[in-house]
């Protein structure tokens, strides 16, 4: 299933390279488990939920006939998601491992924001995006948020912004596996890289994380007392607080 914002059509499309779809909500919702969604760059102003068995893909140049997902500031393939609303950018629940997210630039809104949300035993892939919650303010921002999840995320680059609370990664009650990711904990009050609480398990390996850069705590990763996640073959520095 093909998606163009430049010249999809969500009234007339059959999602074929010729009839495209405009959104990527729109190839979703009418998507089957195991079909493969591939969305061309452009920039898509919407909040997505996704679909169990439903994956996709960004990075593909406008006629699809190559992808990127590594050099995503690559306007070629370039396939940024910056949302519509203040909900969740995108969000999975209930979704098993035959769910993929792949090659994006994926924003979280800057009032108050969670870029990607897994609840309710959602256990997406997560691989070669760049998710951003950049906002400012009292609230808090989340790049990744799970709360009884068990996603896999690898090889993203996680960046949060300057509000009073960030978290690069936050998970509860959750079993993450994460590797090969680049986090930045952000340069609010208080800043996380990851967080793990409320009895969260799973992996933290071979990542680079950057607790922030702040004006009260800065903390690489924060595993608390409940938690017993591995951890193990990271580059960690807990970041730059004044205080």
């Amino acid at each position: 299933t093909f998606v163009s914002v430049l010249i999809g059509d969500d009234t007339t499309a059959d999602g074929t390279k010729v009839k495209p779809y405009k959104t990527i909500q729109k190839a979703i919702d009418n998507a089957v488990y195991g079909e493969n969604i591939l969305v061309a760059a452009g920039t898509y102003n919407e909040n997505i939920v996704l679909k169990d068995g439903v994956s996709v893909y960004g990075g593909y140049n406008s006629d699809w006939s190559a992808r990127d997902s590594i050099n995503r500031e690559n306007l070629t393939y370039k396939t940024e998601i910056i949302p519509a609303t203040t909900s969740s950018t995108i969000y999975g629940a209930n979704l098993t491992n035959q769910t993929r997210v792949d090659g994006f630039t994926i924003n979280g809104h800057s009032f108050g924001s969670r870029a990607f949300e897994n609840t309710a035993s959602s256990n997406p892939l997560i691989m070669f995006n760049t998710i951003k919650s950049t906002g400012t303010g009292e609230l808090e921002h989340y790049g990744i948020y799970n709360e009884g999840s068990s996603p896999v995320i690898e090889n993203n680059i996680i960046s949060v912004g300057s509000s009073f609370t960030n978290y690069g990664i936050y998970s509860s009650s959750s079993s993450a596996t994460i590797r090969y990711n680049n986090i930045y904990g952000g340069s609010g009050n208080n800043n996380h890289g990851i967080y793990n609480a409320n009895g969260s398990t799973g992996l933290i390996q071979f990542n680079n994380v950057y607790g922030g850069d702040g004006s009260s705590q800065t903390v690489g990763i924060n595993n608390n007392t409940t938690s017993s996640t591995i951890i193990k073959n990271n580059s960690i520095n807990g970041g730059n607080s004044i205080n």
